[in-house]
């Protein structure tokens, strides 16, 4: 090594170990951040999972129908809420304005989800005494899919009042849920949706 200078496979080693720690570093400093902001505990943030009122009418998505593999278009169509009227023993359907909607999900935007949830709080879903709040999309006119609006997302409330959950829009075949709690939700969501009835 005459003055000092390196020969190039040294050069190269060492530039391979620069490029090495500096890509190591960055990927450290970006799993830190997302520990930061997201957290180890698997949680979801209410405002992270439910569709933002905002969105409703920027509602807008392809996707391919699952036999015949044919896409079609999807805009927002309405929101509703249904229940279990045991005075009149039958389901109801109520619609809901996007001004109930928007009014309930600031009520629980900043809500985190159930970490662990027990076979007991997933049982408390189900018959008669869920109630639900669906978002509809529809195909648009000209598009392969049903005129019939279908389900977006739902929002279930357990009978109990304490416990609800929402869907999680992924590509599985089978629907995920993200659980969370709070006293009265159920009462919360009934006079809310449905202000004429009083509870």
């Amino acid at each position: 090594m005459a003055n000092g200078v390196l020969p190039s496979k040294y050069k190269q080693i060492r530039n391979l170990l620069i490029v090495l720690v500096s890509g190591i570093a960055c990927a450290a400093i970006m799993a830190g951040i997302m520990l930061h902001y997201y957290g180890v505990s698997g949680r979801y943030l209410i405002e992270n999972v439910l569709l933002d009122p905002g969105m409703l009418s920027k509602l807008s998505y392809d996707e391919a129908n699952a036999q015949s593999k044919v896409f079609s278009h999807y805009t927002f169509d309405h929101i509703e809420y249904s229940y279990w009227s045991p005075k009149e023993k039958k389901w109801k359907n109520i619609p809901v304005s996007p001004e109930q909607y928007r009014k309930f999900y600031d009520s629980i935007k900043n809500e985190k989800s159930v970490a662990d949830v027990s076979d007991d709080v997933d049982s408390r879903f189900g018959g008669s005494t869920t109630s639900t709040l669906t978002i509809f999309v529809k195909a648009q006119e000209g598009s392969s899919g049903s005129a019939v609006p279908k389900a977006f997302q739902t929002l279930q409330f357990a009978g109990d009042g304490e416990y609800y959950r929402v869907e999680l829009r992924e590509q599985a075949e089978i629907a995920g849920w993200a659980y969370f709690h709070r006293t009265g939700i159920g009462k919360d969501a009934y006079s809310t949706f449905n202000p004429q009835a009083g509870l």
